[in-house]
C-alpha cells in the first residue's frame, strides 16, 4: 500500500508541473519550432518521456523537464537541418552530372 501512495504522489507532482507550466512549455516550443502542430508533437513526446522517467523512479522537476524539452527541440532541429542539407546535396549531384 505504501508504494501505491508514493505512485499517487508522483502522479500528483507530474500533474502539478503540467498544470503550472504547460502553456509556458508550449510557448517555448513554438518559439523554437514555428509550426504549432510540430511543437505540440514535440511537447507531447517530451511529456511522455518525462512520465516514463518518473515511473522509473527518477525525480521530475521543472528544470529536468526543460532539459528534456531542449533535447527534443534540438533533435527536431537537427533532423530538419539534415533534410535541408540532403536536399541541397541532391541538387549539387544533379548539377555536377548535367555539366
Amino acid at each position: 500500500m505504501h508504494g501505491h501512495m508514493r505512485n499517487i504522489q508522483k502522479e500528483l507532482e507530474f500533474l502539478d508541473i503540467f498544470d503550472d507550466h504547460a502553456d509556458e512549455f508550449f510557448s517555448y516550443c513554438v518559439s523554437r519550432i514555428p509550426d504549432p502542430a510540430q511543437a505540440q508533437e514535440v511537447l507531447e513526446k517530451t511529456f511522455k518521456r518525462a512520465w516514463d522517467e518518473m515511473a522509473a523512479g527518477q525525480p521530475l522537476r521543472t528544470e529536468r523537464f526543460y532539459r528534456l524539452l531542449d533535447e527534443a527541440v534540438n533533435e527536431r532541429a537537427n533532423k530538419a537541418f539534415g533534410a535541408i542539407v540532403r536536399f541541397f546535396e541532391s541538387f549539387k549531384g544533379t548539377m555536377a552530372s548535367s555539366s
